[in-house]
Parts: structure tokens; sequence; C-alpha cells
């Protein structure tokens, strides 16, 4: 399983090393790879949800440096109902 943040503008949502200064770290980003099934990584929570909506935010924020206000979208799936 997939879960990402897509823009327009970026493509993935994820931190430019150029534009954040991160001097060689490893950029962050708002997509998570999960193996779904009872005995692999268990299943995609709200609270997994909320973890990743929260580092979305934070990349969102420090691409745009405030400029900007962003609009999080999100299908019907069960743990986005919580």
């Amino acid at each position: 399983m997939v879960s990402d943040f897509l823009t327009s503008k970026w493509g993935h949502l994820r931190d430019d090393p150029d534009d954040n200064g991160l001097d060689g770290e490893k950029p962050q980003e708002a997509r998570i790879f999960f193996k779904a099934g009872l005995n692999r990584d268990g299943y995609f929570s709200a609270d997994n949800l909320l973890q990743q909506v929260d580092g979305a935010i934070n990349i969102f924020e420090g691409k745009t440096k405030g400029m900007a206000q962003g609009l999080f979208l999100f299908d019907n799936a069960p743990s986005h109902q919580k």
C-alpha cells in the first residue's frame, strides 16, 4: 500500500534539499509505503493517517515558507472517517 500527497506544482510532496538547506540530509517525504495485513505491518489506521498529515503539513509549510495556504483532500476510506 502507498499513501501519498501529490501536488500539481511539485508532484510527490517532499522536502527539496536545495530549498531547505538540508546539506546532504535525506529529504523528508509525505509518502508512506505500508505492507498491509495481519502478519505484516498491520492496517493503516486513523492514527497513521494523522501522523502522515502532520508530516505533510510540515513539509508544505517549509516549502511555501508561510506564503501559501494548502487544501488537503481525502477519499472516503474508513480510516479517513475517524
